[in-house]
């Protein structure tokens, strides 16, 4: 049996985590916890991610400078 990735939508998600909220359950709760969590995760490794490609791009652009200066390009 083949393995279906599901596609997940933040509109779901907000969905679940407001009907998590409403739960008493102990494992409810720690799931919207977890939940909470891996989207902060997220977001930060985007914006890291965002930083260092501008970061990368900034670099590669200055040595090509450099590099035609000198007669190499990459």
């Amino acid at each position: 049996m083949t393995e279906q990735k599901i596609k997940t939508y933040p509109e779901m998600n907000e969905a679940i985590k407001d009907i998590l909220r409403h739960s008493y359950k102990d494992v409810d709760e720690y799931i919207l916890a977890r939940i909470e969590e891996l989207e902060e995760e997220n977001n930060r490794l985007e914006r890291n991610k965002y930083f260092l490609e501008k970061a990368v791009s900034q670099w590669v652009e200055q040595y090509n400078e450099l590099a035609y200066k000198v007669g190499e390009r990459i």
